[in-house]
């Protein structure tokens, strides 16, 4: 896909997924990685804020995953798991989506395993990502999805309407069938959708 399309999509992406707290969303991320649950008084310290704000500021963050302590466990990326399970130095994790799972490591700047399943076959979709770019892909021909949503409709974090129509898919043949039930998804190949993801992030967070 041209350069021009893929930074058209990244800017759609955007400014459909911007939301109130994408400052503290970024941080949760990064904490996340750490390989321990956050808590509020983390969160409030690392991001110079009371208590106070942080507790509301998460109350408004839809599908905000917390353990019964009220520590945060998932945000994006997760300890629950999903179909796409994301390895950094050895600690195990996972994305809510296929594009977090290409995003997180230029964003986090690490390298990382990841290991999905097309929803169609069932067959394997593996890959290595590091902040420059995607390799080890197997099967070669894998293709991500994605759909474009209406500004400011997924803010804060609504997976229904963005993660959970962003998939990997072992064939761009086992894509179009998905595609029958969702007509606005996007098909992209996974090194397209990575320069989107990073590009994404970029317009996203501009800081």
């Amino acid at each position: 896909m041209h350069e021009k399309e893929l930074e058209r999509l990244a800017k759609q992406l955007a400014n459909g997924l911007r939301g109130e707290h994408d400052a503290l969303c970024r941080m949760l991320v990064r904490l996340l990685a750490c390989g321990h649950p956050v808590t509020p008084e983390r969160l409030a310290t690392a991001l110079q804020m009371t208590a106070e704000q942080v507790a509301e500021a998460l109350a408004n963050l839809a599908d905000l995953e917390v353990d019964q302590s009220g520590n945060v466990v998932g945000w994006g990326l997760t300890f629950i798991p999903t179909p796409h399970r994301f390895l950094v130095e050895g600690r195990q994790f996972y994305t809510w989506c296929a594009l977090d799972a290409l995003t997180y490591p230029a964003l986090l700047q690490v390298v990382a395993s990841v290991e999905s399943s097309c929803p169609i076959s069932g067959a394997p979709v593996t890959l290595s990502i590091t902040p420059a770019g995607v390799h080890d892909l197997t099967p070669v021909g894998s293709v991500v999805s994605l759909v474009i949503p209406g500004q400011g409709s997924a803010r804060d974090g609504d997976r229904k309407s963005f993660c959970t129509q962003s998939l990997f898919f072992r064939s761009r043949r086992d894509a179009l069938r998905w595609r029958a039930s969702s007509p606005s998804a996007r098909l992209l190949s996974v090194a397209d959708a990575y320069k989107v993801g990073r590009l994404t992030a970029r317009y996203r967070y501009p800081s």
